[in-house]
């Protein structure tokens, strides 16, 4: 049973990265650009162009936007996938 928020959100990513970490893996790529490393040059173009737009803002002030505890939250589930990946 989680204790607090963090093991809350720990669990739910342990559990999130057991049941569907391919699916993770593939989020992971077409937010990096890095999909054409497993599916090859067919997915070359949209990797340049996720490259090419990607994120380069505040990602603190962006986790927090939805939520005052989003930057605690994302990390805690974020280490529960980690967890499971180790």
């Amino acid at each position: 049973y989680a204790q607090n928020e963090h093991d809350l959100f720990f669990a739910q990513g342990y559990c999130a990265a057991r049941d569907r970490l391919f699916q993770f893996e593939m989020w992971r790529r077409q937010a990096t650009g890095t999909v054409a490393e497993i599916l090859g040059p067919k997915e070359l173009q949209r990797d340049i162009g996720t490259r090419l737009f990607r994120f380069r803002g505040d990602l603190k002030q962006d986790l927090n936007h939805y939520h005052p505890r989003g930057e605690q939250i994302i990390n805690a589930f974020t280490d529960g996938i980690n967890a499971y990946v180790s």
